[in-house]
């Protein structure tokens, strides 16, 4: 694995840099992609902002957040391309033969099912959040976190610890987040435009989730499955919807849960334990996605009845924590 001082060796000699967040995108992967993105600018590197699917109203709230683009130019030739927040190759969602058009390939992420994919492979799962790696390479390259930067990463920090709830809110996070409120973070504007200042449209969405919410297993696994009509009666476009699994986990007694919607390719799977002895991310490897143990997700391919495949993974999965 490379470390935060041979990412910052490679990116003080790249004069052009291709950044990319992950699809669907969320507050950790795009935080940290414009918060490097302002970086590196300022430092004089031409770099483009890339995210394969369209931000939803929350994330465009962010500094500079306009600037993210959903592909890279057709012709674009960078020093370095830095997958920000990607578990996979596949969840960049760039076309064939992009990064090969990058002189060197750079993976910073934090998920535990990261294989370590590129030539510099700044991967570590006990970092509460990407953000907090991107946060290193701002020390690494001897640069100050200025207020926007510090607005962009709270948010990746705030929304992968699960609001400082998940098990990766150790004091590693609150450090962090006493460091970025110190440098600026707009805390209060982001947890509104993260949790509070929702759509209506969103509202609606969720109260036709909350209407279709299923529990098995006595009651310890939970899940909703919408489809493309329950979007088209909610007015809401399926590419930016917010994901939905944490509010399905948050039942109680319910020890993992489980949101199916319609996604590009198939069915877009999150997934939420709330049991230490539910891993999630080990649910979603066998689905043919990743993530963390206690928030994973994949994509299924078109399937006769994915919310059974779904179901089941977790059914098995509880009955092995229930011993």
């Amino acid at each position: 694995m490379a470390t935060a001082a041979d990412v910052a060796s490679l990116l003080r000699r790249s004069r052009s840099v291709l950044l990319v967040a992950h699809r669907p995108p969320d507050a950790d992967g795009v935080g940290s992609l414009l918060a490097l993105g302002r970086l590196l600018e300022d430092r004089g590197a031409q770099v483009e902002r890339v995210c394969a699917e369209p931000l939803d109203p929350g994330l465009l709230t962010l500094p500079g957040a306009e600037r993210v683009a959903l592909a890279p130019s057709p012709a674009g030739r960078w020093d370095a391309a830095v997958l920000l927040d990607c578990a996979s190759l596949e969840r960049a969602g760039l076309g064939e033969g992009v990064l090969s058009r990058a002189g060197r390939v750079v993976n910073v992420d934090h998920h535990l099912t990261n294989p370590g994919f590129g030539d510099l492979p700044l991967v570590d799962p006990a970092a509460p959040a990407t953000a907090a790696l991107v946060a290193a390479l701002f020390d690494a390259l001897g640069e100050e976190i200025a207020p926007e930067d510090a607005t962009c990463l709270y948010a990746g920090l705030l929304t992968d610890t699960d609001r400082f709830t998940a098990e990766n809110a150790g004091p590693e996070a609150h450090l962090l987040a006493a460091r970025l409120l110190r440098a600026g973070a707009a805390s209060g504007p982001v947890a509104s435009a993260m949790y509070a200042a929702r759509p209506l449209s969103a509202l609606r969405l969720e109260a036709r989730a909350l209407e279709r919410l299923r529990t098995n297993a006595d009651g310890r696994v939970a899940w909703v499955a919408l489809g493309p009509e329950d979007f088209r009666a909610a007015g809401v476009d399926a590419s930016t919807a917010e994901d939905l699994a944490p509010m399905v986990a948050a039942v109680a007694g319910v020890w993992a849960g489980a949101y199916l919607r319609p996604g590009q390719g198939g069915v877009r799977v999150g997934l939420r334990s709330r049991h230490p002895a539910v891993d999630v991310a080990a649910v979603a490897q066998r689905l043919g996605g990743g993530g963390h143990r206690w928030a994973a997700g994949c994509t299924l391919p078109p399937d006769p009845d994915p919310v059974a495949r779904v179901v089941g993974a977790l059914e098995e999965a509880v009955r092995r924590a229930a011993g």
